[in-house]
């Protein structure tokens, strides 16, 4: 297989039909539309190409649509751990960290059936400053190849269920960075970058302190769902007894 053959067979993309709107009827009768949760996935990805990682994306979710051009193909990553990430989200992480003397960007295209994405690459120009820097770490003066520190890993978190969604159970998002920074110690080199946007975390340092990390978000994600059962449990009870008060 040539190196042009993998980036065209990473396009095909698979014609799904899109997660349509279902209606369910709540207890007072009313019918109320009801959008489908948006599909997630979780990768657990060794480091390789952009090619290579949308082919992984794709073995986790076959509706993932993405075209890649061939001079974005073979840019370089690191090792990449997604944990219930969006799909653009995803390929958006994955352009940011991306090693190449070429600008790696990633753009959507919506409409009436799945999103499709593009992943392109382009010489940078004044207007775009500089290449992808990616994750290379450069080597200690004096140093041999043996002795090259070890690039740092980047894993990916959604916390869409955990910050503030107006349900008034969720946590600001200062304050799940802030629990994360006392958690791993500001000693521990680790790299926080939040997307608001998109609810996107990217967390770059070490295994250890990016396990640290990942406990954090575990057990803030547990507590927000227990916060929320509970106040679910606390309104149908109250409809309960309303209802019951009607008749």
């Amino acid at each position: 297989m040539n190196r042009f053959t993998l980036p065209f067979l990473v396009c095909l993309a698979s014609l799904l039909p899109a997660q349509e709107p279902v209606s369910e009827v709540l207890p007072d009768g009313k019918v109320a539309r009801v959008e489908p949760r948006p599909i997630t996935v979780s990768v657990d990805f060794p480091g390789g190409t952009i090619a290579g990682f949308v082919l992984a994306l794709r073995d986790q979710e076959p509706k993932v649509n993405v075209i890649v051009a061939p001079l974005a193909a073979d840019a370089k990553l690191p090792r990449i751990e997604l944990r219930g990430a969006g799909i653009e989200q995803a390929l958006e992480a994955a352009c940011a960290v991306a090693e190449s003397k070429l600008l790696v960007r990633m753009k959507s295209f919506r409409g009436k059936g799945e999103t499709v994405f593009t992943i392109t690459a382009q010489e940078p120009t004044p207007m775009t400053n500089r290449p992808n820097a990616g994750t290379a770490t450069p080597m200690p003066s004096g140093m041999g190849p043996a002795a090259a520190i070890e690039p740092p890993t980047v894993d990916v978190h959604s916390l869409q269920d955990i910050v503030e969604s107006g349900d008034g159970c969720g946590l600001p998002i200062a304050t799940v960075l802030s629990a994360i920074e006392a958690a791993v110690g500001a000693d521990s080199g680790t790299t926080l970058r939040c997307h608001k946007e998109s609810g996107l975390l990217i967390a770059r340092g070490d295994r250890e302190s990016l396990a640290v990390v990942q406990k954090v978000l575990k057990s803030l994600h547990s507590d927000i769902r227990e916060r929320r059962g509970k106040k679910a449990a606390a309104e149908a009870f109250r409809s309960k007894d309303a209802n019951r008060a009607a008749k």
